[in-house]
């Protein structure tokens, strides 16, 4: 009721309010288009260099997804939306999270999902540096063009998670965080005294909460780079011996308060190194 809305009520002393998630047997299936082009370069000039470049185009309709509590509340309180309105049961009190209160989130067929981008891979191989062996390069990235997910509601806008998290991304199919850009670039190094080593740098463009109010200050996480190191020993014939070092440099997370449970530990480890610097090594015996 009007007299109730945005009331001190309905503020739940422990900020946490009741949702009921599951299947739904009324769902019917996505359908989707995908288009991809894509272009291999191998110059004669330049032998062991190749260069791929892909574009990709998806489209998902009738996209199975839960629609998401926040979502349901801004539809029906913001847009009026019939369908998000019923989803909402309130106790006698108008509290959503003391007794029978709480918003059905189950999966549903919502509008669809859109994404678009490009895809690199460039590797040259067998550079000669004479005594010391040959350099091996490789790198990959993906540009991300667009991420749009349009959640079925009647006057409910679609939004755009690239370069986001948070906020109605949370919600969406999309990852926890969604970088414009991320590269992946190695440099190998095959040594003639039978080892092997490889320096590997890994960037994620910096990320904007979706949803951040002003001022907040978690709501820009900034770019990340990792340098990894490896090295591969074939000490005999059939014993080999690997020792990595992943983060050398010991990066710390970017941290943030808005994870919930498509994170831990204040930050994304699905996208960042939660643990910062991790060191590993094995050995591989032929009898």
């Amino acid at each position: 009721p009007a007299g109730q809305f945005a009331s001190g009520n309905l503020d739940s002393p422990a900020g946490q309010y009741q949702f009921n998630q599951g299947g739904n047997t009324a769902l019917k299936p996505e359908t989707s288009d995908t288009y991809s082009y894509g272009i291999v370069f191998t110059p004669r000039f330049a032998p062991g260099l190749s260069v791929s470049l892909d574009y990709f185009d998806i489209k998902v309709d009738d996209l199975i997804s839960a629609f998401g509590s926040q979502n349901t509340l801004d539809a029906c309180y913001g847009f009026n939306d019939a369908a998000a309105c019923g989803r909402i049961h309130r106790n006698g009190n108008g509290q959503l999270w003391l007794g029978n209160g709480n918003v059905d989130d189950l999966n549903i067929n919502i509008g669809g999902l859109e994404t678009s981008g490009v895809d690199l891979n460039l590797n040259y191989t067998g550079l000669d540096i004479g005594s010391w062996g040959s350099l091996n390069f490789n790198l990959t990235g993906t540009y991300l063009n667009e991420i749009v997910t349009d959640q079925g509601a009647e006057g409910f806008p679609k939004f755009d998670c690239k370069g986001k998290f948070a906020g109605n991304c949370v919600s969406s199919l999309t990852t926890a965080v969604n970088p414009e850009l991320r590269t992946r670039l190695r440099i190998g190094w095959e040594t003639p005294w039978n080892v092997d080593l490889a320096l590997t740098h890994r960037y994620i463009s910096s990320v904007s909460q979706d949803d951040a109010v002003p001022g907040q200050i978690d709501a820009h996480l900034p770019h990340e780079s990792y340098f990894d190191l490896f090295g591969s020993w074939n000490m005999t014939d059939n014993t080999n011996v690997r020792l990595g070092i992943n983060n050398i440099t010991d990066n710390d997370p970017s941290l943030s308060s808005q994870v919930g449970t498509t994170g831990n530990g204040n930050t994304y480890p699905q996208v960042y190194d939660a643990l910062g610097r991790y060191i590993f090594m094995g050995l591989t015996v032929k009898l």
